[in-house]
């Protein structure tokens, strides 16, 4: 998989972890166990107001920018209380077949087989095939390019994360976010979905030196997660390279203030001189962060660009050295900002993430960034019925300005969406639930005229 114009694709998973999302009416899951049922909602004049959510939960992904056949998302866990679905919208006029198969410590297992209409989302619960299992990974195979997310939830849903899958698998993955200090725990996530034994070793880059992870064969049709603090405790900063010798899928999720929070992101398969992450805020207790990876032998020099409502801000510059990692507080640059986006640049090939936090940390979200505008963004996951909320973030990067319009896929079709223009080196934020009302399946895609754009969706929700 490459993170470039083409697609963006993510997903890791962790052993101990596991999450959960969108139930779908059509799978006959009830309201209660999958907490998304009808919003109330109260008329003011000639605007409808949505009922608040406590924002207990948060989590974030980067879109994809083409559909494809074929799917992989790494992490998933269906034990001790986890939650995990799979998120499948099909942005084509005709319907899509898809097949579902599980990989699992102890190997595949058969998954749903689905017909899902056109223009349209569907929701999978991995636990109705694969129950209480503490590693499972996904494949999603369409007769037609359809686009996969998986999220999942936890304690209750005092915690939830999001990635979208990798439509292709690689024998390296770069992995910029990582921490086992101050109550963090780090887990990295390694599929693999070939028929052959993968020889997985992983290597850490912190910010003084690489440190030699474990090296380990990955059997055929299955998962593998690795804690980072089993080689590198009490490090602040911590990414990481998955090197196989068979092509595999590398997710990272991460934990923290005793599972009070979780984030996870799918990995990038090359380094690239540039990056761009959508979504950002410093303002109301939120806290933003970028992270930039290293993986080359040399030094390399590296440039943020902050990007706002009001145009572009100046951000730091720094010398990263070989096979090391740095984090960038964005409330340095741009304080007391509800819309921040980063570009990063680079001298040399580098990888970078961005992670957020908010409510005093009891919510964490993270997503890789992507290398290159789009004219399309395809956002699978999204809810917005009671206790759920979904916001898309938009980035033009460009000079000049960018007419956008947002399209909504639900399970009763399509949607039609805001129409804006966003200024040069701007972000814009949409409230989903403004057009769609309550919707339970939600999806977006994003069409720009007149340059490329970045397209990002987060979400906040309240517990079970």
């Amino acid at each position: 998989m490459r993170l470039n114009s083409k697609l963006i694709a993510g997903i890791a998973g962790l052993v101990l972890f596991a999450g959960a999302l969108l139930p779908v009416p059509s799978l006959a899951y009830p309201a209660s166990n999958l907490a998304r049922t009808v919003q109330p909602v109260t008329a003011v004049g000639q605007a409808v107001e949505a009922e608040p959510t406590s924002r207990t939960w948060g989590h974030d992904s980067i879109g994809v920018t083409a559909p494809q056949r074929t799917w992989y998302l790494a992490e998933g866990c269906t034990a001790r209380g986890f939650e995990t679905w799979v998120l499948v919208q099909n942005p084509n006029a005709v319907a899509a077949h898809i097949t579902i198969t599980y990989m699992t410590g102890t190997g595949p297992r058969d998954g749903p087989v689905a017909n899902l209409a056109a223009n349209s989302r569907t929701t999978f619960n991995v636990a109705d095939t694969a129950p209480d299992s503490t590693e499972v990974s996904t494949k999603v195979k369409a007769n037609i390019p359809v686009i996969a997310e998986r999220a999942m939830y936890g304690n209750g849903r005092q915690w939830g994360h999001d990635s979208i899958g990798a439509s292709e698998t690689a024998e390296k993955w770069y992995l910029a976010e990582g921490c086992t200090r101050g109550g963090f725990e780090t887990w990295v996530l390694v599929q693999n979905p070939g028929n052959d034994w993968a020889y997985v070793t992983l290597t850490y880059m912190t910010v003084s030196a690489a440190v030699a992870g474990p090296s380990v064969s990955v059997p055929p049709g299955s998962r593998q997660t690795f804690n980072v603090a089993d080689t590198v405790p009490d490090s602040w900063q911590v990414s990481t390279v998955v090197s196989s010798d068979t092509p595999v899928v590398a997710e990272r999720a991460m934990y923290g203030n005793n599972r009070s929070w979780g984030d996870d992101s799918i990995g990038a398969s090359e380094a690239a001189s540039s990056w761009y992450l959508a979504e950002g805020c410093t303002k109301g207790g939120f806290e933003t962060w970028v992270l930039v990876q290293n993986p080359e032998n040399t030094g390399v020099e590296v440039h943020l660009t902050f990007m706002t409502p009001a145009g572009p801000v100046t951000g730091p510059s720094a010398v990263l050295d070989a096979y090391t990692r740095r984090t960038f507080n964005v409330a340095e640059s741009v304080p007391d900002a509800w819309q921040v986006s980063t570009r990063v640049d680079a001298n040399k090939p580098i990888v970078a993430e961005r992670a957020m936090y908010g409510n005093n940390r009891s919510w964490a979200h993270d997503s890789i960034g992507t290398t290159a505008p789009a004219a399309d963004w395809y956002l699978a996951e999204g809810c917005t019925a009671r206790g759920f909320e979904t916001w898309v973030l938009v980035q033009n990067p460009n000079a000049d300005e960018v007419k956008i319009t947002l399209t909504y896929m639900t399970g009763g079709g399509l949607i039609p969406g805001p129409t804006a223009v966003l200024p040069p080196n701007s972000r814009m934020t949409f409230n989903v639930w403004e057009t769609t009302g309550t919707q339970v399946e939600v999806s977006t895609v994003v069409h720009a005229i007149g340059g490329g754009v970045i397209a990002e969706r987060a979400m906040y929700g309240d517990p079970r």
